[in-house]
């Protein structure tokens, strides 16, 4: 495989994993990346992927790469901490509405009685 990444320069061999399966690892800069597969010498774009415009009429596959953002365990345990909270306070709602509901419906069946 070989893409924008590197300029279209380094070309990275891919590892068979299984039946038309192959796998690699690359570091890429965020953002989008343009790639095409060589396969017996010829640069070709995997089909069964969106095929973008390259250029240079052979079309290429593409990415888009999102930066990773480092959180702390505290954070993820605070974030946790808060949905949780939420959860809690939607189903105490729904229950107070349930409650009021069936009040509300008790009254109705009182009035027509």
């Amino acid at each position: 495989v070989v893409g924008t990444w590197s300029g279209w320069l380094e070309e990275t061999e891919m590892e068979r994993v299984g039946d038309y399966k192959w796998e690699v690892e690359i570091d890429m800069p965020p953002g989008e990346n343009m790639f095409k597969f060589i396969v017996n010498s010829e640069w070709i774009a995997c089909r069964s992927l969106p095929v973008v415009d390259d250029g240079v009429g052979t079309g290429g596959n593409n990415l888009m790469v999102v930066e990773a953002i480092e959180v702390s365990k505290e954070e993820r345990a605070s974030e946790l901490r808060a949905l949780e909270d939420e959860e809690k306070a939607l189903k105490k709602a729904a229950e107070e509405a349930e409650e009021e509901r069936m009040r509300k419906e008790k009254e109705a069946q009182k009035l027509v009685g």
